[in-house]
């Protein structure tokens, strides 16, 4: 019989390559918040009935579950921050309650907004948060109860990017979409980051769970980049007119705060999972 796995949330981006990855040895279950049309068989769950929840769980009896649900718009989180509390906080809290207390794994998918951006020279796993909104702040205290509660976890601090879903575009399929129609985009050249496709990551979630690994992973390619020299790279690849590329600064716009350099040092996870970590050899999945 195939072990059972539980992932939160059905309309992410990153939770189809997760699936993908783990139905091959697995069986997947989701759970999601609202009922909506959908390929994918799911358990229609409101987050905020703590006895739903556990009669499924109770049900299912998972081996691990996947928490990858939330709220990822930063400046949704930052205009309502008892939302913002209530779901990317309260829902972790009670998961990982039940884990807890049916003694099974979790991943938590978590950021690299997590801290203030002053060291350019990037984060390790061992480098104190300092987050600077709220979206951030929930993912802190997250994070915290999860160590806090758990041994058998898998806390995944990443930035990914990557061919969308319908009901999604990532970053890079913005980007995209922009250089199809010839239409210029500006991209900040004074905010970095190392983001990796959801192809690769998804593949190494797999194989730190399947190696029973626990702890806090930077999965994340090598290079710091700005998003301007992104937006050129992906440009120069798919072959599009790169000058419709154009600088920004992050101070020229009127958004809640964000770190400016959010470089996620990769040491750690290139001495466990060999995998693609050069950004150009992850643009192919874009």
């Amino acid at each position: 019989m195939k072990s059972k796995v539980i992932i939160t949330g059905l309309t992410g981006m990153l939770n189809d390559y997760i699936f993908n990855e783990f139905k091959k040895k697995y069986k997947v279950f989701f759970f999601h918040h609202r009922n909506i049309k959908s390929k994918k068989k799911f358990i229609y769950i409101k987050y905020s009935d703590k006895k739903k929840i556990r009669e499924y769980i109770e049900k299912i009896n998972p081996d691990c579950l996947i928490h990858a649900a939330g709220i990822t718009n930063v400046d949704v989180c930052e205009n309502n921050k008892k939302k913002n509390f209530e779901v990317n906080f309260k829902i972790t809290k009670k998961l990982v309650d039940e884990c807890k207390r049916k003694n099974f794994f979790m991943i938590y998918i978590s950021t690299d907004h997590l801290f203030d951006g002053k060291n350019i020279s990037g984060y390790s796993e061992k480098s104190r948060p300092n987050p600077v909104n709220q979206y951030a702040k929930c993912k802190v205290l997250s994070e915290k109860y999860i160590r806090a509660n758990l041994d058998n976890y898998l806390i995944i601090r990443t930035n990914f990017f990557g061919k969308g879903n319908k009901f999604k575009n990532s970053f890079s399929d913005k980007i995209i979409d922009k250089l199809k129609k010839r239409k210029e985009i500006f991209l900040f050249d004074d905010v970095f980051f190392n983001p990796i496709s959801m192809n690769v990551l998804s593949k190494v979630i797999l194989q730190l769970y399947k190696n029973k690994k626990t702890g806090i992973f930077n999965i994340a390619t090598d290079q710091r980049i700005s998003k301007y020299e992104f937006g050129k790279k992906i440009a120069k690849y798919k072959k599009y007119c790169v000058n419709l590329i154009k600088k920004n600064s992050i101070e020229n716009v009127k958004i809640t705060k964000r770190p400016k350099n959010m470089f996620l040092i990769n040491k750690k996870i290139k001495k466990i999972v060999k995998f693609n970590s050069k950004i150009e050899n992850n643009l192919r999945y874009i």
